[in-house]
């Protein structure tokens, strides 16, 4: 996508969402003019419904609530209505930072409703708008801008400080038709027409150039390798994100026991009031008067931040001198973790907010089409032996449009996600699912219920392998030239090393491998060193990196077998 592609489709979502905002506060403002004459109506005036409530011991306090309600709900209208006309300025702004390639500190998405109808205990929400939003580095208040869902996952990536050509270059060959198999196919069809005898001599002529099966392999690094290249290499780096991290724990361990601290003093102050306020029934008062010192310390606190501290704290980022920017985990990935990436596979790019989009996950085969939301992060994309891959953490969710209020969606895949080209060229799908067992139905997520597994279960000869997985294609025959002794063994040795749940799907020349494991990955921990026992948590998470990549080396997708 263009950054003029982009620019087009944030100003074609901003008109949308000002017209629904607008229709939204009209719908309002004729509700309440339904309202107020329905009382007029029944001869119910609002000035005798406010005499009423104004009236007696808290009248005062009563008014003013009234009075700011009315203002807040005036300013609120007016405030959104200006924001909104000020968005086109935002877009051009935000587009131009995405073309200066800066990296995001931070990004969000979320959908607002901008009608929705209460039915009893079902909520019926209509006019869905998706918003993002991206707070860059060095910058303290984010962009929010409305987005077409389909791109999400595009500008997640973008915001990530990738090199989208590379990585575009990857992804097309990953994605498009098999060049490679083309070309071959087109060179017999050309002997063939030349009535050249089609020999196993020919054939390897047609194929030379293109089929090379050691050419581009890579053999990953040990765990011990690893920990030499962290002690020779990244030390000092290892060191300021330890710094950054125990950082992170002390204003984390201050805010917490000051927040500790409050909620004591405010509880033990009210109850104080409360307790030696005793009226001539014998009833302890709390009253609105009980809480006003308190709110009034909030107020103080809260304009003190916005004029003396926060200020400073923007300088600071912007003069690059706040060293808590972020989370630690914000650091470890721009500072350390894209290193790691590159020594176990340096021909690929990482980008931190990244992950697959919808389109990408559908393309597996293996999961009914609905408007899934998708979320995750840490999208690598590469080449690992000579096969374009990309693999990411992935949250999959489905939720229905009539739902109950306080009704969760469904989880359809919370774990890993790896896309490779496979070396096999086959004209119908397979697809392998775990027997997971009554455990795994209590206590796994609703993938079972979205699965797209069309076909006939299909029983293969590998009593081991069938006792762990069951295997659904239409074509018998295919089944087994995909699914080959050798690979079926391989397939058992992975599930086995990484622990993992595996769906795995054949589909137009892809291999994907959702592994339904119930954990994120590549995420440190706030008050756990990642320098501990020798860095132990980086050689882990590099092994988990080589896990992932093995798929590649342990089913042989660099070597080209052909039909």
């Amino acid at each position: 996508m263009t950054t003029q592609g982009l620019r087009e489709l944030l100003l074609k979502e901003h008109a949308r969402d000002k017209k629904l905002t607008i229709i939204n506060f009209f719908v309002i403002a004729i509700i309440a003019v339904i309202v107020i004459s329905l009382l007029l109506f029944i001869g119910v005036s609002f000035t005798q419904i406010a005499g009423d409530i104004t009236s007696g011991e808290y009248g005062l306090y009563y008014k003013l609530v009234i009075a700011a309600l009315a203002i807040g709900g005036v300013s609120y209208v007016v405030a959104t209505l200006v924001t909104i006309n000020k968005r086109p300025a935002k877009i051009e702004e935000f587009v131009s930072k995405l073309e200066q390639h800066k990296r995001a500190m931070d990004i969000g998405d979320y959908v607002e409703h901008k009608i929705t109808i209460p039915l009893l205990k079902v909520n019926i929400k209509l006019c869905p708008v998706t918003f993002i939003m991206v707070t860059f580095e060095g910058e303290f208040k984010p962009f929010k801008l409305p987005i077409h869902p389909g791109i999400v996952a595009d500008i997640k990536t973008l915001a990530s400080g990738v090199n989208m050509s590379e990585m575009s270059k990857t992804w097309n060959e990953l994605y498009s038709g098999d060049e490679a198999e083309q070309q071959i196919e087109n060179n017999v069809q050309a002997m063939a027409a030349e009535a050249a005898p089609v020999t196993s001599a020919n054939v390897a002529a047609a194929t030379m150039g293109v089929q090379d099966e050691n050419a581009a392999i890579q053999p990953l690094r040990t765990a011990e390798e690893f920990r030499s290249y962290l002690n020779e290499s990244l030390s000092d780096t290892i060191d300021k994100v330890e710094g950054n991290r125990k950082s992170s724990k002390n204003i984390m361990l201050k805010f917490g026991v000051a927040s500790v601290l409050v909620v004591i003093a405010f509880m033990g102050y009210v109850m104080y009031t409360g307790l030696n306020s005793v009226d001539e029934n014998g009833n302890y008062g709390f009253s609105f008067t009980t809480y006003l010192p308190i709110i009034g310390i909030f107020v103080v606190f809260y304009l003190v931040y916005y004029i003396f501290i926060r200020p400073k704290q923007i300088k600071a980022l912007k003069d690059g001198t706040m060293t808590v920017q972020g989370t630690s985990g914000y650091t470890f990935k721009t500072e350390l973790f894209d290193k790691i990436i590159r020594y176990a596979c340096p021909d690929s790019q990482y980008a931190m907010h990244g992950h697959v989009s919808l389109a990408e996950f559908l393309a597996s085969g293996m999961f009914r089409e609905k408007n899934y939301k998708i979320e995750g992060n840490d999208l690598v994309v590469g080449k690992h032996s000579g096969v374009p891959f990309q693999f990411c953490d992935l949250t999959v969710a489905y939720e229905r449009a009539f739902r109950k209020e306080d009704e969760d969606p469904d989880y359809v895949l919370y774990g890993q996600f790896f896309v490779a080209r496979f070396n096999k060229s086959f004209a119908s799908p397979v697809y392998i699912v775990p027997k997971t067992g009554v455990s795994g139905f209590f206590m796994g997520n609703e993938i079972g219920n979205y699965l797209e597994t069309p076909g006939e279960k299909i029983e293969l000869e590998d009593p081991d392998f069938m006792k762990m997985f069951k295997v659904y294609g239409a074509d018998q025959i295919e089944a087994r030239y995909i699914l080959t002794p050798a690979l079926m063994e391989r397939i058992k040795n992975l599930a086995i090393r990484t622990k993992g749940e595996f769906y795995i799907s054949f589909y137009d020349n892809r291999i994907t491998v959702a592994n339904n494991s119930g954990k994120n990955n590549f995420e440190v921990k706030t008050f756990k060193s990642i320098s501990k026992d020798n860095n132990k948590m980086l050689v882990d998470f590099y092994q988990d990196i080589c896990d992932q990549l093995a798929i590649i080396d342990d089913l042989k997708l660099n070597i080209k077998i052909w039909k």
